[in-house]
């Protein structure tokens, strides 16, 4: 491994690192994220897409046993800002570059990432993402996820299944 790491970088004379918050790719043309996550079983607690047209739906799928939480489907048209920031996630994430780990465990939520951009479907599962996608997850998990403007769905949303 280590070989192939020098190997990587012997017709280099100098290597350069940049900070990730310096890493955006303008390039990406956003068209839509589905994003699940689940507890190891087959079907998803929470199922979450996005289009490029601003259009949220949130799928929860709590356990009956915790009926203090939210359960059903949920839209939303995202105003600027959120859109914006979620654009900005999806431009730092490095999303042509990123692979996630195929790691296995039954303590951690499985998170399945697909994003459609530039005419291309980008298809990421593991119980471990990549490091660099961890502010995009957290802004999913943390502001989609929650988003105030979310209303109960008047109809059925067919989300993508991983």
């Amino acid at each position: 491994k280590a070989f192939f790491l020098k190997a990587s970088f012997l017709e280099r004379t100098t290597l350069t690192l940049k900070k990730k918050d310096y890493l955006i790719d303008k390039s990406i043309k956003f068209e839509r994220l589905v994003y699940h996550a689940s507890d190891g079983g087959s079907t998803p607690n929470i199922s979450i897409q996005i289009d490029s047209t601003r259009n949220l739906y949130v799928h929860f799928r709590i356990p009956s046993s915790d009926r203090m939480r939210r359960t059903g489907v949920y839209s939303a048209v995202l105003d600027e800002d959120t859109y914006n920031k979620l654009i900005f996630q999806l431009q730092n994430a490095q999303i042509r570059a990123l692979r996630f780990g195929n790691f296995k465990g039954a303590d951690s939520p499985i998170i399945t990432l697909i994003i459609y951009y530039n005419n291309t479907r980008k298809y990421l599962r593991s119980i471990a993402p990549n490091r660099i996608a961890r502010d995009l997850l957290d802004y999913i998990q943390l502001q989609l996820a929650n988003y105030p403007g979310l209303r109960p769905a008047s109809g059925i949303q067919e989300l993508e299944w991983p």
